[in-house]
């Protein structure tokens, strides 16, 4: 909720975390409160569930679906993925002499 600062986001999970994601609703809402002192609303999506392949984690909506920010095991994955990437390459193949720079 902190990267879009919206004040009706709609939380989508999968079916059977529903009710794990309705109790933490109040603390993470006190917790944008206090941090923003924005009076903010957050509703589960019961119509709009993530698949029941997804390892786990919530997908925030916001603007009638118009912004949307994944924060699932497999967002989180891929996006380690891309950063560590440059590191799995030069543990296989080693450092690439035609490179000029090293960051």
């Amino acid at each position: 909720m902190l990267l879009v600062l919206a004040k009706d986001v709609v939380v989508r999970c999968r079916r059977a975390d529903v009710n794990h994601v309705e109790s933490v609703l109040p603390a993470a809402l006190k917790m944008f409160k206090d941090k923003t002192k924005i009076q903010a609303t957050l509703s589960v999506d019961k119509v709009n569930f993530l698949p029941d392949s997804c390892f786990g984690g919530v997908v925030l909506a916001t603007n009638r679906g118009r912004i949307l920010i994944s924060n699932t095991l497999e967002s989180r994955l891929e996006l380690i993925s891309s950063r560590i990437l440059p590191q799995i390459r030069t543990g296989l193949f080693g450092k690439n002499a035609n490179r000029k720079y090293r960051d």
